[in-house]
């Protein structure tokens, strides 16, 4: 029987081989990339831990893993089997936390390494600000119940919120005042610079790509014409499903037609993510269409997504913190049939956070998953 122990990290740096090493201090720790060398970098998949009596192992999945996703949302799943009433709030900042998961790594050995994992397992939770679940209990990087499968937890339980974070909220907010936006006090902040993760700038170029094709179908542009240059350039996969089944659908609906029209309002921000344009007013109006579309055609595909490069990681999040913060106020003058505050466009916002959202790998979420709905 194998005892095994998993920890959710949401950091994007992972504890340093030297302090993982210094945790089984007398075993003999090395570490395997995904190719086929040793490495001391964190790039590596598994790590094999051997004693003189026994051999445990962690195997990691980061951000490139496709199975990343679904394994958070078990986990999820897990933490919705618990008890309810008490729990709601709580279970609800758990996923929040879960889901922002860059890591997760399972450490586990035979019965006789159990203390020794739990050691370790402690080490790495409590050095990384994660969340370790053993037995379906989850635990705070402390040690401390956070959730057991009875519902039963520590009220003095929970994990460290990082500065960067709470200094990008009170940026925000004093942002939203300036231009006239009521700020709503209960929304969290989102995470922190030392958690946060973007897309690779290749990809993101190639999302725009797609995207303009999308929008360009949209308009008018002729089926064929948006299908072949998506196919010649090797862009097809960069469509999502949804946007695959609209370009092949020779007669969309009005109302489909719309919905990727606005996909102009997407394309818009992943320019600015690449640097093409200069800044992101209020979202109080629809953008520079025309422009877009110059951006992106106006040169060869190729050295549009060769050349790509992302703006710097804190100013992306400046940005989604602050459309998070717009379409919460957005919602609520909406819940109450108040005017829309500040000027907003509601549309453009919840476009706005759809990109933003894939931007920053939200959730693990790919394109046609990502929803204004958080």
């Amino acid at each position: 029987m194998i005892d095994e122990y998993v920890i959710y990290i949401s950091n994007r740096d992972l504890l340093s081989n030297s302090r993982i090493r210094h945790a089984v201090e007398g075993a003999k720790v090395n570490f395997f990339a995904e190719d086929d060398g040793h490495t001391e970098h964190a790039s590596w998949i598994r790590c094999s831990i051997r004693w003189p009596d026994a051999v445990a192992t962690i195997d990691r999945l980061d951000a490139r893993s496709p199975d990343l996703a679904a394994n958070l949302h078990h986990t999820c799943r897990i933490v919705n089997e618990s008890a309810d009433g008490d729990v709601d709030v709580r279970r609800g900042l758990i996923h929040e936390k879960l889901l922002r998961s860059h890591n997760v790594l399972r450490v586990s050995g035979p019965p006789e390494t159990s203390d020794r994992l739990k050691i370790l397992s402690r080490a790495i939770a409590a050095g990384s600000n994660g969340l370790l679940l053993h037995e379906s209990s989850l635990s705070d990087p402390h040690g401390r119940l956070c959730l057991g499968p009875d519902g039963a937890f520590d009220a003095e339980s929970g994990w460290e919120t990082l500065p960067s974070a709470h200094e990008r909220k009170a940026r925000t907010e004093e942002r939203m005042r300036s231009s006239g936006i009521p700020v709503s006090d209960p929304l969290p902040p989102i995470e922190s610079d030392e958690e946060g993760l973007l897309r690779p700038p290749w990809e993101v170029a190639r999302r725009a790509s797609a995207l303009v094709t999308v929008a360009a179908r949209a308009e008018g542009l002729e089926q064929q014409r948006a299908i072949q240059f998506l196919q010649a350039w090797g862009l097809w996969e960069a469509a999502s499903p949804r946007e695959q089944a609209f370009l092949m659908n020779p007669h969309p609906a009005e109302t489909e037609r719309i919905q990727f029209l606005w996909r102009y309002e997407c394309l818009w921000v992943m320019l600015w993510a690449l640097g093409h344009i200069e800044k992101l007013n209020v979202p109080s109006s629809i953008c520079d269409v025309r422009r877009a579309v110059k951006l992106v055609t106006g040169t060869s595909t190729d050295v549009f997504i060769g050349k790509s490069q992302l703006r710097p990681l804190e100013e992306v999040l400046d940005e989604a913190d602050f459309i998070y913060r717009c379409h919460g106020a957005v919602k609520n003058a909406q819940v109450r049939g108040e005017t829309v505050p500040g000027g907003l466009d509601s549309s453009v916002v919840i476009e706005r956070l759809v990109a933003l959202s894939w931007l920053r790998n939200y959730h693990s979420q790919s394109w046609d998953d990502v929803s204004p709905d958080r």
